[in-house]
């Protein structure tokens, strides 16, 4: 198949991998280019317009007051992904595409112009609850990025999400059932035999130290600042070091925390790392964690995790439970609570822990196969 992948974030590239999405995307279109599949990227991101537009909001735009400001952006936003859209259009055209794939972003009616300029079907991938853009994000045309969903959602031929909790409420959002489908994140490739003794040695972690890790972003649904507490706990360990990978908004929080529990020598803010490299630091590690998560997620670390056989302390969640297809290696702790967290930890991090079968998920390549097949079935009946 030839296929146009759509990047329809306003300032972020495939490349930085700075959320869950843009890791999954790539590993993704990976996947396909590796079975044969031809794929061309195009990113809003790249193109000078945008860039220029990213750096008025970081300089003049953020002198505004807040409510003008974010309408500001978000009026912005919706020029640029209609620049965009018909530029993907362009590219679908002239390559005479299979299909168009796009990871929706609010505001972005980029793949509904696409769709229609080249008349190429339109694949929605890594949909989340509507719900979502009203709970985490800021929006200064909340109403207009409904309406657009709504447009968007009805053009698109297949609406493709991570998990059965998001397959429910695109139902309910009115998506016809036989329009979405679920195809969860993969598990990543082993890591080598020196890893281990690589990364600790990177670490600067002693051989009689255990490392407890954490992989993903600072979002608050993923609950850092609550690990960080837990670790102060005088039951957990004094010889545990917790690694934490990634960034976000809660990093500096989670940093002065550290200090203020007197954990700064037993913690690593190692930031964002490429992706490729989380099963070589996964090896280094004794046991991990994953503090919290929004319901509908399937949260691609726990796959990581288990695919490393690593002892995992997890909230008690259904979006947890849903992922993990055998629980063994994994200890549940009552969401949100601290001395719950704690106690879970002693236990991943206990020499005796057991450890998780790495049964959970499929490789990446498998999900893009899987993603393929839903592709090639699209029928030719026009979506209004």
């Amino acid at each position: 198949m030839r296929l146009v992948f759509s990047n329809s974030h306003p300032s972020d590239l495939l490349a930085g991998e700075r959320a869950g999405h843009l890791v999954r995307a790539r590993n993704l279109l990976d996947g396909l280019e590796t079975l044969g599949h031809e794929v061309t990227i195009v990113e809003a991101a790249a193109g000078q317009i945008s860039q220029a537009a990213a750096s008025a909001y970081r300089g003049r735009l953020s002198r505004l007051p807040d409510r003008i400001e974010i309408v500001v952006r978000d009026a912005g936003r919706l020029v640029q992904s209609a620049v965009h859209g018909w530029r993907v259009g362009a590219v679908a055209s002239s390559q005479q595409a299979d299909a168009i794939v796009e990871t929706h972003n609010a505001l972005s009616i980029a793949g509904l112009i696409a769709s229609r300029r080249s008349g190429c079907p339109l694949v929605l991938d890594d949909l989340t609850p509507s719900a979502e853009d009203d709970t985490y994000y800021q929006l200064g045309l909340r109403r207009t990025a409904r309406w657009i969903r709504r447009l968007v959602l009805r053009r698109a031929r297949l609406a493709v999400t991570v998990s059965a909790a998001i397959e429910s409420s695109l139902i309910a959002e009115g998506v016809a059932p036989a329009r979405v489908a679920v195809v969860p994140n993969g598990v990543p490739s082993p890591a080598g035999a020196d890893d281990r003794a690589k990364w600790r040695e990177i670490l600067d972690v002693a051989d009689d130290q255990r490392i407890l890790v954490y992989v993903g972003s600072f979002q608050r649904f993923h609950e850092v600042p609550l690990l960080i507490r837990a670790l102060g706990n005088p039951v957990v360990p004094a010889s545990t070091v917790v690694v934490l990978v990634g960034d976000g908004e809660t990093r500096a929080e989670c940093e002065s925390l550290a200090g203020r529990e007197l954990l700064p020598g037993r913690t690593r803010f190692v930031g964002r790392l490429p992706h490729d490299q989380i099963p070589a630091l996964l090896a280094a590690a004794d046991a991990a964690v994953l503090p919290g998560t929004a319901e509908y997620m399937n949260p691609m670390k726990l796959y990581e995790y288990v695919a490393a056989g690593l002892p995992t302390a997890a909230p008690d969640q259904q979006a947890v439970r849903q992922t993990l297809i055998d629980t063994r290696g994994i200890r549940f702790f009552e969401p949100g609570d601290q001395d719950s967290c704690a106690e879970a930890l002693v236990a991943v991090l206990d020499d005796q822990a057991a450890r998780p079968e790495p049964t959970t998920g499929e490789s990446w390549i498998d999900r893009a196969r899987a993603l393929a097949r839903l592709i090639e079935a699209i029928d030719g009946t026009e979506t209004r």
